[in-house]
């Protein structure tokens, strides 16, 4: 076995043995209603990742340990509250739990701060048309649930180490859409799942790996 055989396997190992966890949870807050739904009460269909899957995740979770060294080092205490567990109340008696990347404390107040990786495309992209709609309505979710008014979004392009941040304040309308769908997800049964967010020919759609079976199932429930 190579080096690299090697290290797939134990990739491959760690990622098998992963769990979904529970889709009611504030990083998931900008995610399709239906795929959160199907999560929920199906979780034997969301896929393991895959050994690559895995690798950019855990890499991604190096990224943020090492840019949150540098803002503690750089701010002191002004860099706080680092994985500081928050609650959303969607209704009463559902709450949906979250952690904080960081707040900044800055002339202006204090800043929520969420730290993406992104490929040199995708950070195009988000130069041109803004903070992309899953990112925002995680955001606010993080923002509603600190009690906050501020955030930005904080991005490393993997391809070139560049790193830059996007503005995101509080939007009552965005909150109110992710209660709405985290609401829409608790309600649902295995047979009455949430409308689809987004068509079937949408860039969500295809990366969604419940794409086949969701549309499969149009206008029968499941």
């Amino acid at each position: 076995m190579t080096v690299t055989q090697a290290l797939e396997t134990a990739l491959a190992a760690k990622a098998a043995a992963r769990e979904p966890g529970s889709p009611l949870r504030l990083s998931a807050s900008g995610k399709c209603a239906r795929y959160l739904a199907y999560w929920l009460h199906f979780p034997e269909l969301i896929p393991p990742p895959t050994p690559r899957g895995l690798a950019i995740f855990e890499l991604g979770q190096a990224v943020h340990d090492w840019v949150r060294g540098y803002l503690a080092a750089a701010f002191g205490g002004r860099f706080h509250s680092v994985e500081r567990e928050v609650e959303l109340e969607v209704a009463p008696g559902l709450r949906v739990r979250g952690h904080t990347d960081g707040i900044l404390e800055t002339g202006e107040g204090p800043l929520l701060l969420d730290i993406k990786t992104a490929s040199a495309r995708s950070a195009q992209r988000m130069h041109e048309q803004g903070v992309p709609y899953e990112y925002r309505a995680q955001l606010n979710a993080y923002l509603e649930a600190s009690g906050l008014e501020r955030g930005a979004l904080l991005v490393y392009v993997k391809d070139t180490s560049e790193m830059f941040e996007l503005p995101v304040r509080r939007d009552p309308a965005v909150v109110e859409q992710v209660r709405q769908r985290f609401l829409k997800v608790a309600q649902s049964t295995p047979q009455a799942l949430p409308e689809r967010e987004y068509a079937r020919q949408s860039l969500a759609c295809a990366w969604c790996p419940l794409q086949t079976r969701c549309w499969e199932g149009a206008g029968e429930g499941r």
